[in-house]
C-alpha cells in the first residue's frame, strides 16, 4: 500500500466527483469512527446515497428553512449578543472561539433534535452532551496518529483515552435515546406534527417502512452524524472568518458599509441588530470576504480516501487498488497555479470556485441556514482585540484526518 497526497484540482475533482465510485472511506474510516455507527460519514456506496438523498430533502424544505432562520435569529438575539455585551461591560477577557463552538452546538442540536442545550449564556456553563462530544472528537482525532492495534487494545483494556470515549458514548447515547423517546411520545399524542426538527421529521416520515428508517438505531446514527456535520465545521469557519477580520480593518469597513444597506428588520433598544437570510443573501460583498476565508482556511482541510480498484490520476499518478489518497484542500487553495498571485495572503474580494464539483443540497442547505445569519450583527457595536500574550490556537475537526 503507498500513501499518496495531492492538491491538483484536476485530480481532486476526480477522485470526489467523476471517479467517486471508486474511493471511498475504506474498512479503516468505519473502524476509527465507530461511535458514528452507519450514518451518512462512514456509510459508502447505495447507502450513502440513500441517506444523501434523504438529508437533502428533509433540508431542503421550507419548514426546515423557516425553522433554522427563525431560531438563528432568535438564538443571536436573546443568547450571542447579550452574552457578548456582558463581556464588553465587565472587560473580561473570553475564548471568542470557545463562544462560536458553544453558538453552533447549541444551534446544531436544536436543529438535529429540536432541544437547545443552553451552552451559550452567561457563566459559559458545561452541558454533558457537549463535553461528551468534545471529548468522543478528541479521541477520534488521536486514532489517527496512534497505531491502531495500540488504541484497539486500549479500548479493550478500557483503559486511557478510550476509557474516556466509552463514557462519552454512553453520555451521548443517553441523550439521544432520551430525546428519541420523547419525540416518539409525543407523537403518540399527535404533538409533533408542526415540528420541523431534523429528528421530528424523520420520525413523521411515513414514506418508508417500519424498521428502515424510523428504527432508532438508524435515528442515532443519524442525528449523531448531521451533529457532527454541522457543529465544528460552522464554528470554525467562524473563528477563522473573524480572525481574518481583525488583520483586515480596510475589509470589516466594508462589510458595515454594505450592511448598513440592508439595516436589520429588528434591533434592540441598545441598536443590536440582527440580521435576516434573505438580508444577508444580498451582502455579495460579504459573500465573497466568506468565500476567501473559506479558501484560506477550510474547515475540513485534508480528506482521506481509499482506492478500491487501480486508477490513474489526471495527474498521470497510477493508484492501486488499497492505496490511501489523501486531498489536501488546505494547501489546494493556496497554489498560485490554481488563482492568482498571492493566493496565500488574504485578497479580501477575491472568491474561488470549487473544485470538488457542486456540493450536495443538504450541504449547501446547512452551511447556508447555520452559518450566515449569524456572522455580522454585531461586527459595529464592539471593536475587539486580541489579549497580550496569547497564540491563536484554533481547534479542527477531528473527522479530518
Amino acid at each position: 500500500m503507498q500513501f499518496l497526497v495531492t492538491a491538483d484540482p484536476t485530480n481532486v475533482r476526480h477522485v470526489f466527483t467523476s471517479n467517486f465510485a471508486n474511493y471511498p472511506k475504506g474498512p479503516e474510516f468505519e473502524e476509527i469512527f465507530d461511535i458514528l455507527g452507519g450514518g451518512i460519514f462512514t456509510a459508502d456506496g447505495e447507502s450513502w446515497r440513500r441517506q444523501r438523498a434523504k438529508a437533502q430533502l428533509l433540508m431542503s424544505g421550507a419548514p426546515f428553512r423557516a425553522f433554522v432562520s427563525r431560531y438563528n435569529r432568535d438564538k443571536v438575539g436573546s443568547a450571542l449578543l447579550p452574552l457578548l455585551a456582558h463581556f464588553a461591560g465587565t472587560g473580561e477577557a473570553f475564548d471568542l472561539q470557545d463562544v462560536f463552538l458553544r453558538l453552533t452546538f447549541d444551534t446544531t442540536t436544536t436543529m438535529v433534535f429540536g432541544v437547545d442545550p443552553g451552552c451559550l449564556s452567561v457563566g459559559l456553563p458545561e452541558v454533558p452532551f457537549a463535553r461528551a462530544m468534545d471529548d468522543a472528537m478528541h479521541v477520534l482525532l488521536l486514532r489517527h496518529v496512534i497505531p491502531m492495534t495500540w488504541w484497539k487494545l486500549a479500548r479493550r483494556l478500557g483503559i486511557g483515552w478510550e476509557r474516556t470515549m466509552a463514557t462519552a458514548w454512553r453520555t451521548i447515547d443517553q441523550f439521544v435515546a432520551d430525546t428519541i423517546a420523547r419525540r416518539r411520545a409525543e407523537k403518540a399524542r399527535g404533538g409533533i406534527e408542526g415540528s420541523a426538527d431534523l429528528l421530528s421529521s424523520y420520525i413523521n416520515d411515513d414514506d418508508e417502512e417500519e424498521g428502515t428508517t424510523t428504527v432508532d438505531a438508524f435515528l442515532r446514527d443519524t442525528t449523531i452524524n448531521l451533529m457532527l456535520a454541522g457543529r465544528d465545521t460552522t464554528g470554525s469557519a467562524l473563528s477563522w472568518f473573524f480572525y481574518l477580520l481583525k488583520q483586515n480593518p480596510r475589509v470589516v469597513a466594508r462589510i458595515l458599509q454594505e450592511l448598513e444597506s440592508v439595516k436589520g428588520t429588528s434591533s434592540a433598544p441598545d441598536g443590536m441588530v440582527a440580521f435576516d437570510p434573505d438580508e444577508l443573501g444580498r451582502l455579495p460583498y460579504l459573500h465573497a470576504a466568506l468565500c476567501e476565508s473559506l479558501r484560506l482556511y477550510p474547515p475540513v482541510p485534508q480528506e482521506l480516501k481509499e482506492a478500491a480498484a487501480g486508477d490513474v490520476l489526471p495527474s498521470g499518478h497510477e493508484v492501486r487498488a488499497g492505496d490511501k489518497v489523501l486531498v489536501w484542500v488546505y494547501a489546494m487553495g493556496r497554489m498560485e497555479d490554481v488563482g492568482a498571485a498571492g493566493c496565500g495572503t488574504c485578497r479580501r474580494t477575491g472568491s474561488c470556485p470549487s473544485t470538488r464539483g457542486p456540493a450536495p443540497a443538504s450541504a449547501r442547505t446547512w452551511r447556508s441556514c447555520s452559518s450566515r445569519p449569524r456572522r455580522p450583527p454585531w461586527c459595529g457595536t464592539w471593536r475587539w482585540r486580541r489579549c497580550p500574550g496569547t497564540s491563536w490556537s484554533p481547534s479542527c475537526p477531528s473527522y479530518s484526518t
